[in-house]
C-alpha cells in the first residue's frame, strides 16, 4: 500500500540531506498501516521484524524521533505506559485504561471549548494541550470489569 505519508516523509528527509532507505519506509508503513493502534516502539520493532528480520530496534527508534520531528507522526505519553506514537492528524484526546492499556480516542467540541473558556477565565493564553482521561474501561477482557 502506498502512503502519500511516505512521500511527504521521503522529501522531509531529502530536504535534510538524507534518505528514504528500504528500512525507513518499512517502518513508516508499518506505522501508517495502523489506522487505529498507539503503538509503541517495541510493538513496531515487533512488526517490523516480521516482514525484515534483520531490522534493528536503533534503526525502529531513529526512524520515530524522524517522524516525529516531521510531523507526520505524533508521541504521546499515556499514564506510566511506554511512550506510543500514532500518525499525525486531527487533534484528540484520549482514554485509558490503567488496568489492561485500551485507549480510545476523544473527540469532544464541547471539551474542546470549555478549557478555552476556562484557560481564558484564568487569565492564560492555551497554546496546545493533552488530555489523558485515566479509569477502568468495561470491556468483556478487562481486569477491572465489574461484577455483574
Amino acid at each position: 500500500m502506498t502512503h502519500p505519508e511516505i512521500t511527504a516523509f521521503s522529501h522531509w528527509l531529502e530536504s535534510r540531506g538524507l534518505r528514504i532507505t528500504s528500512q525507513r519506509a518499512l517502518i513508516a508503513r508499518v506505522l501508517f498501516d495502523e489506522t487505529d493502534a498507539h503503538l509503541t516502539s517495541r510493538e513496531l520493532v515487533d512488526r517490523c521484524r516480521a516482514q525484515e528480520p534483520s531490522i534493528g530496534a536503533v534503526t525502529v527508534h531513529r526512524t520515530l524521533a524522524l517522524l516525529v520531528e516531521s510531523g507526520l507522526v505524533d508521541r504521546h505519553r499515556l499514564l506510566d505506559r511506554s511512550t506510543v506514537y500514532e500518525a499525525a492528524g486531527h487533534h484528540h484526546d484520549h482514554l485509558v485504561c490503567d488496568a489492561c492499556g485500551r485507549v480510545i480516542e476523544v473527540e469532544d467540541d464541547a471539551l474542546e471549548r470549555r478549557q478555552e473558556v476556562v484557560a481564558k477565565q484564568l487569565g492564560f493564553r492555551m497554546v496546545g494541550h493533552r488530555h489523558v482521561l485515566v479509569g477502568a474501561c468495561l470491556d468483556a477482557d478487562c481486569v477491572h470489569r465489574p461484577s455483574e
